[in-house]
């Protein structure tokens, strides 16, 4: 088609703090405020800590504040190219945990982990560029400044929304997030700066112009749902969908549409196997992988007693018990057999290989929308034969940096090939990586006793200027 999507990634995570119970309580930040920086809302200055290290081993951080929720933050990163960006959101998910851990806290991006308290999402931004680099979703000349490409991109995220939530919010504790009332991606609808809305477009209409899913929770691998969202956005655009209006309701206690995502992760499932259109277009080797894996963990939830019933008028902690059986064909479309080849990205070529020699199957969590640097109705795929165990480039350590648009090539050796690709980043160790704990302070181990450091011992830090806001849009 002739476009580059350009994304942007936004955290949410709560800051736990262990309890005297060898568990995890909510971080005690009293003075939170939402949109809050500085120590009140951080007294130990984990997330200011989160913040300096990123900024050290250069994963560009754009933003870091509170969220509604008290010991809930949420971490920006700046857009880049589809396949950047969720390269390097993957990395500073696996940082930030670390950097808080060193520091004797635990950082969770699980979708709901407090029932009390709203969910942790992975709000996925978009836009496109055209031949000339500009924004592809505007158009001064419509009555609200977006284009039809703009519309056809949201009816089709709203269109494939269903077969979309199992990748997006690929848990049984996704779907306690995604509930009426969670300013979640719940209801199958879209608006202009609506955060209840399932696609909120912000209001500005200029480069910064763009289309937020914000149904995706914490849990999900940023690959497959950035590869989700792409790929249904093409379809919209493929088959010239028609938007609806946008909301008007709160999204609180009333809403346009009664259709809204899967109950549960079993419904989720059923819905993505039976979208083929989607799952032509998304790849159904990493479907059919992707659903055998979760239909067996979700038959574990049935068994331990599931889900509860959620919905509109429900009481969504005390409802009743309600776990349906899952439907799925006895062969998944794409199943690939011994030897047959996945449609999947370079980057992915170590976890199939790597799978292949240990005997187990091979998870593949990637996308040709992720592979491509336009927007092609014919995405370059690489083929990974399932049983090639001298695919597996060793991985690279390198700077972020150098990196901005797209993967340098690099020479990648093992004892048996030498291949050329992008560069393989799945073991990271930056020499700046290790934070300064307390003092006296030891992370805590399973099955320690050991309690959170007291506001005397602990070492606030602060940053003067914790936005720093990106210059490019």
């Amino acid at each position: 088609m002739g476009y580059t999507p350009q994304i942007g990634i936004e955290f949410e995570a709560y800051v736990m703090q262990p309890d005297a119970d060898d568990g995890w309580k909510p971080y005690h930040c009293p003075g939170s405020f939402i949109y809050g920086t500085g120590p009140l809302n951080d007294p130990a200055g984990v997330a200011d800590m989160v913040y300096r290290v990123a900024d050290e081993v250069e994963l560009r951080l754009e933003s870091v504040h509170t969220e509604f929720d008290a010991a809930q933050f949420e971490f920006t990163l700046e857009y880049d190219t589809a396949l950047a960006a969720a390269d390097e959101a993957f990395l500073f998910r696996t940082m930030a945990r670390d950097v808080a851990y060193e520091r004797g806290y635990l950082l969770t991006f699980m979708p709901r982990p407090i029932i009390d308290r709203g969910g942790n999402g992975l709000h996925v931004n978009m836009s496109l560029l055209d031949a000339d680099g500009d924004n592809a979703l505007l158009d001064p000349d419509s009555g609200d400044g977006l284009s039809t490409l703009a519309r056809q991109c949201i009816a089709g995220q709203l269109h494939h929304m269903s077969a979309m939530a199992a990748l997006c919010a690929p848990t049984a504790n996704s779907y306690k997030r995604l509930q009426p009332g969670q300013l979640s991606g719940y209801w199958k609808n879209w608006g202009p700066d609506h955060r209840c809305a399932t696609v909120r477009v912000n209001p500005e209409r200029d480069s910064s112009t763009r289309l937020e899913n914000r149904m995706p929770g914490g849990a999900a691998t940023v690959h497959t749902a950035v590869a989700a969202v792409l790929t249904a956005a093409r379809l919209g655009v493929e088959a010239g969908f028609e938007c609806p209006d946008p909301e008007t309701g709160d999204g609180l206690e009333t809403a346009c549409t009664e259709e809204h995502t899967p109950d549960d992760l079993g419904a989720a499932l059923a819905a993505l196997e039976a979208d083929t259109a989607f799952v032509e277009a998304i790849g159904p080797g990493m479907v059919a992988q992707f659903l055998a894996i979760k239909s067996v963990e979700w038959e574990k939830v049935r068994r331990c007693g599931g889900q509860r019933r959620r919905g509109p008028g429900s009481d969504h902690r005390l409802g009743e018990l309600h776990v349906p059986p899952l439907h799925l064909s006895p062969q998944a479309p794409g199943t690939p057999g011994p030897g047959q080849t996945l449609g999947t990205s370079r980057r992915m070529r170590a976890i199939v290989s790597a799978s292949a020699r240990s005997g187990s199957p091979p998870i593949i969590a990637a996308n040709s929308c992720l592979c491509s640097s336009t927007w092609s109705s014919s995405p370059r795929d690489l083929a990974v034969s399932a049983n090639d165990s001298t695919a597996m480039p060793r991985p690279q350590i390198v700077s972020k940096h150098s990196t901005r648009a797209g993967f340098p090539a690099a020479t990648t050796t093992d004892s048996q090939t030498t291949r050329t690709g992008p560069l393989l980043r799945t073991t990271w160790r930056p020499k700046c990586y290790h934070s300064s704990p307390a003092p006296g302070w030891t992370p805590p181990r399973p099955n320690s006793a050991t309690k959170s450091p007291s506001p005397a011992t602990s070492t606030p830090t602060h940053n003067p200027d914790p936005w720093k806001k990106s210059t490019q849009r």
